[in-house]
């Protein structure tokens, strides 16, 4: 139940797109598909490798029950090459980073403190990404929604928490290391040809507030934060996806009005939404609409 062993699995059953339930498993199966390759790039580092290799084929294959100090050494990192600035090169190196410092500061405290009267998995996993996004741990709050959503399809709030974040890392540098990890896990996710990050992004975000508004047709927020993304995509997105936004968007923006009529900004989503599809007499309508209620006190 540590949260930070809920994001591990998450994002490796992800990556390997593997049907093991069993968590012991699916890391034994990554460490011996990364030994495996390793040894394939650097034939010279088969003797380091390959009784550890050996040792968890064996755990596989229900020779060997526990590890013990007789599997052999235990793979040491590559040396870094001097090369920098290259993002495959910036990530990797954050990883051995990151990967020294967590062995030299001992265990990183958990962020949620679990309640042991809700100890349903998707629900722990739920909280800590909403804990893990009000501290702007992007990574960890994107694994965690996405293991609750995994564990439990149905959860709104999972959907509309994840979207939030993508929309949040929409800000982060492109040479940031989390913001590559993010959008290369993203990118796997969604298998998606989208070459922009900002379009991979608003992709998740639509995605996922569609399916939080399909949940739970209540959440306002999912629905503004979908038009937005719309309207901030429009530009880069060709038809008939082009036109399917317009009138996605529409609909958000007319259910924000029925939500909240005196709310000026959701007339002005409007307005460009009509200006966009050539409707503009309704366009003229709504900006007439954002102007009368900008210029009204405390609007």
């Amino acid at each position: 139940t540590d949260p930070a062993a809920i994001r591990i699995i998450s994002r490796l059953r992800e990556r390997l797109r593997s049907d093991t339930k069993h968590p012991g498993h699916l890391l034994k199966e990554a460490i011996i598909s990364d030994l495996s390759e390793a040894i394939r790039l650097n034939p010279d580092l088969g003797p380091e490798f390959k009784s550890t290799l050996q040792h968890y084929q064996n755990i596989i294959d229900n020779k060997v029950v526990v590890m013990n100090e007789s599997a052999g050494p235990r793979p040491t990192a590559l040396q870094l090459d001097q090369a920098e600035g290259e993002p495959a090169t910036i990530a990797r190196k954050s990883g051995g980073v990151e990967a020294a410092n967590s062995e030299s500061a001992g265990p990183r405290p958990r962020t949620l403190q679990l309640d042991q009267a809700e100890g349903e998995p998707a629900t722990i996993a739920r909280k800590s990404g909403g804990e893990e996004a009000a501290n702007s741990e992007w990574e960890a709050a994107i694994a965690s929604y996405t293991e609750a959503i995994r564990l439990k399809t149905d959860l709104p709030q999972a959907y509309l928490g994840r979207a939030k974040v993508y929309d949040a890392v929409g800000s982060m540098k492109s040479t940031d290391p989390a913001a590559i990890r993010i959008l290369t896990r993203l990118r796997e996710r969604l298998r998606s040809d989208a070459k922009s990050g900002g379009l991979l992004l608003n992709e998740a975000i639509i995605s996922d507030c569609s399916e939080a508004i399909r949940l739970n047709p209540d959440l306002g927020e999912a629905y503004n934060l979908r038009a937005v993304r719309i309207i901030m995509s429009l530009s880069r997105v060709s038809s008939p996806k082009r036109e399917e936004y317009i009138e996605l968007a529409i609909s958000d923006s007319t259910e924000l009005i029925r939500r909240e009529p005196n709310a000026a900004l959701f007339y002005r989503y409007r307005s460009r939404l009509y200006r966009q599809k050539g409707e503009d007499r309704k366009a003229d309508a709504d900006s007439t609409k954002y102007r009368e209620l900008s210029a009204k006190p405390d609007k």
